[in-house]
């Protein structure tokens, strides 16, 4: 098992690749916490919660900063560590490019680019003091596009 031993945060917001990431992690032996806004999209892990190397973190909203600092530091407390960060953060699926206001643009733009800062800041910390650590970054149509599993 490559990742055994490995605590590795994923966060899937609104994104099949990310879920798919957490699986993978999974049956290779990492405990994994995922971080979701949508149960549609956990579909596949929510097969796995029982296991108890999977910890669901459910995040209202991936554009508010606080929330995702939050949910960080007390996963870290929690954990002791992490190693691995996954962020594949999308933007919803509802909107219209034709038909979209500044606004709206810019609370996509909060939500993928904040959601993935946000995220990953409280976890390098720990990388930092244990000096190791792996950051990737998913953003992609075939995140949304994506069948985990």
């Amino acid at each position: 098992m490559r990742f055994e031993n490995r605590n590795v945060a994923i966060a899937a917001g609104g994104s099949g690749a990310g879920v798919a990431c957490a699986l993978d992690f999974l049956a290779e032996g990492a405990s994994v916490a995922l971080y979701y806004d949508d149960e549609g999209w956990i579909a596949p892990a929510l097969e796995k919660a029982d296991d108890e190397h999977l910890k669901l973190v459910r995040i209202n909203d991936f554009s508010d900063a606080d929330e995702l600092i939050s949910a960080g530091e007390e996963l870290v407390s929690a954990w002791g560590k992490i190693d691995i960060a996954v962020a594949a953060i999308n933007a919803p699926d509802n909107e219209k490019l034709l038909d979209m206001t500044e606004e709206e643009y810019q609370a996509i733009v909060s939500r993928i680019s904040g959601g993935t800062l946000f995220f990953i800041q409280p976890l390098l910390k720990s990388m930092i003091e244990q000096d190791y650590g792996r950051v990737c970054v998913v953003m992609s149509i075939a995140g949304r596009r994506n069948f985990p599993g």
